[in-house]
């Protein structure tokens, strides 16, 4: 089974100074126990900051994904694939953008989070979709939106 996943990264957070890179490292590490197939991430920003490719490579979050992308590597996975999207206040057009790309080579199950998300008991989302029979083409997971 090939388990894909992806993510929408992007805003005010990922300023200079932000939180940002810091919430989608926690959010990728807390994934890393699923051993996803195929991970998505793509990072929006305004247009101007979408066409100059060499200051994106010096952007924090680039940092980030490398160096996830290289845990993923050790683990025997493929690295992350980055996007770059102009940000015009549409998530489902970023989001519709990052699962076009995780459909680029097939997978059986996908799941999605943003940036700043914890996925919990990511060990489990492998053996749990396996257990499923075949008839089955989706599940819905609880997602806490806040928590104390």
């Amino acid at each position: 089974m090939r388990l894909g996943w992806h993510c929408i990264a992007g805003g005010e957070e990922f300023l200079p100074g932000g939180v940002g890179p810091d919430g989608l490292k926690a959010m990728l590490e807390s994934l890393r126990p699923a051993s996803i197939d195929r991970l998505v991430v793509v990072l929006t920003y305004p247009e101007a900051d979408c066409k100059d490719m060499e200051a994106l490579a010096l952007r924090r979050e680039t940092s980030v994904l490398l160096a996830e992308s290289d845990d993923r590597i050790a683990q025997g996975l493929t690295p992350i694939v980055v996007g770059y999207l102009e940000w015009t206040n549409d998530f489902a057009r970023a989001r519709n953008h990052a699962l076009n790309m995780l459909r680029e080579e097939p997978v059986d199950w996908f799941g999605w989070s943003d940036h700043d998300d914890i996925v919990e008991n990511a060990v489990g989302i492998r053996p749990y979709l396996e257990s499923l029979p075949q008839d089955i083409g989706g599940v819905w997971c609880q997602y806490l939106y806040a928590t104390d």
